[in-house]
């Protein structure tokens, strides 16, 4: 061992440098205190003061070198505790100061750490948090992370666990709480703490349970409603969903219905359709009385109650339908029989009457002028004016030019 250390000191760039400087410092010598020296004399001098001074100067470069590489792990060494140190001044501020609520669990989940914010959601102080676990402080029939989920988040590097959880308040109140449980691990990767974060939620598990609780209304008025009822894009016709009424009525599934357009089932001409939905979204018109074809070919009376609803940046026209076929049918047999006769089938007075009348309305409207003939086919009827005078209306079959009754009024 001393001889390696020797041959260490004897070689390398510092023995260079030691051989360098002993010649040089030999030859000072010589020169001042050694000027009479023989020539083998001088040989056997330089060879041993050159050999010491390399040596001497050897072991001082390498001492400075040591010294050097001592001080720039001394340097290192400072430089990394000060990250951590900085690491960890900030990570305690995160943790003091974040808007949600920080908790460091131990791995049987009781609290050894939390923040200012979860003891304020809570209502607890510090101190009385420290030490609970967390299953004191949360609704027993929520989610809690059961066994199989907490080791699989323990044997995941980088796994989390999130649910929204109920929180039981200190006096006596919950709160909703979404909690993202996730592993601290040490150096070797072993897991060593759970680190909590819980976010109040209140507001967004109210606003779901609000939508949802619109949603099912909707589904009950909609789809368990026995009225019959479609809603339509009013931009292109298309249906975009029925209820079982609808279904059952037209005899369609839901999927062959909401595959077809309005006009699809209404038996007017598509211009008409569009014409009529046009006016129903502009609310001009609420209500209309149309044949709608079934999936058999049955034509229906159906008399549509529609309005515009404005969801999704899209109108649609929402729509209640009822089969009238019934009432339209009764409506025609009473007005056929009030104005033809019983017996014959043929016209009666009262649909002359009736005809008489369109006919005078008609030719004032038009603005024609009253004629008057001799034609036996006339047909008259007296009124009397309000001023007591009689009036004769007299029509006498239809014009070559039009398709109203020709009538003139007369004055006895």
């Amino acid at each position: 061992m001393e001889d390696g250390g020797k041959a260490r000191y004897l070689t390398g760039a510092p023995f260079s440098v030691g051989v360098t400087l002993g010649f040089a410092g030999y030859e000072t010598l010589k020169q001042v205190f050694l000027p009479g020296l023989t020539t083998w004399q001088s040989h056997a001098m330089s060879t041993a003061v050159v050999a010491l001074l390399a040596t001497v100067v050897g072991i001082l470069v390498r001492g400075l070198l040591h010294a050097r590489g001592a001080a720039r792990d001394v340097t290192a060494r400072q430089e990394v505790e000060e990250a951590v140190r900085a690491s960890a001044e900030g990570f305690g501020a995160i943790f003091d100061q974040a808007a949600v609520g920080i908790a460091i669990q131990t791995l049987d989940g009781r609290y050894v750490r939390v923040n200012e914010r979860l003891c304020a959601l809570l209502g607890y102080t510090e101190d009385e948090l420290l030490g609970r676990a967390w299953r004191d402080i949360t609704a027993d029939d929520d989610p809690n992370p059961d066994h199989d989920s907490l080791a699989r988040l323990l044997a995941a590097p980088m796994g989390s666990y999130a649910a929204d959880k109920r929180y039981i308040r200190k006096d006596g109140g919950t709160m909703w709480g979404h909690l993202t449980l996730s592993v601290q691990r040490d150096a070797h990767g072993a897991p060593r703490s759970f680190l909590a974060v819980v976010e109040d939620c209140s507001a967004r598990v109210a606003a779901e349970a609000d939508v949802r609780a619109a949603a099912e209304r909707y589904r009950r008025m909609f789809e368990m409603n026995r009225a019959i009822k479609l809603v339509v894009e009013a931009a292109t016709g298309r249906i975009l969903d029925a209820n079982g009424a609808a279904c059952d009525f037209y005899g369609y599934d839901h999927a062959a219905i909401t595959a077809r357009r309005i006009w699809d089932i209404n038996a007017l001409p598509e211009s008409e359709v569009r014409a009529a939905m046009e006016r129903a979204e502009r609310e001009e018109r609420l209500s209309f009385v149309v044949p709608h074809r079934l999936a058999s070919g049955e034509i229906r009376d159906v008399e549509v109650y529609s309005g515009p609803v404005y969801t999704n940046g899209q109108t649609v026209l929402y729509s209640i339908i009822h089969d009238v076929t019934a009432r339209t049918r009764a409506e025609v047999a009473l007005r056929r029989q009030a104005t033809h006769d019983s017996l014959t089938g043929l016209p009666n007075r009262a649909l002359l009457h009736d005809r008489m009348d369109e006919a005078l309305r008609a030719s004032a409207l038009e603005g024609a002028p009253w004629l008057s003939s001799s034609s036996t086919s006339t047909a008259s009827r007296t009124s009397t004016t309000p001023s007591g005078t009689n009036t004769a209306i007299s029509c006498y079959g239809r014009s070559r030019a039009a398709s109203t009754p020709r009538c003139a009024r007369r004055t006895p």
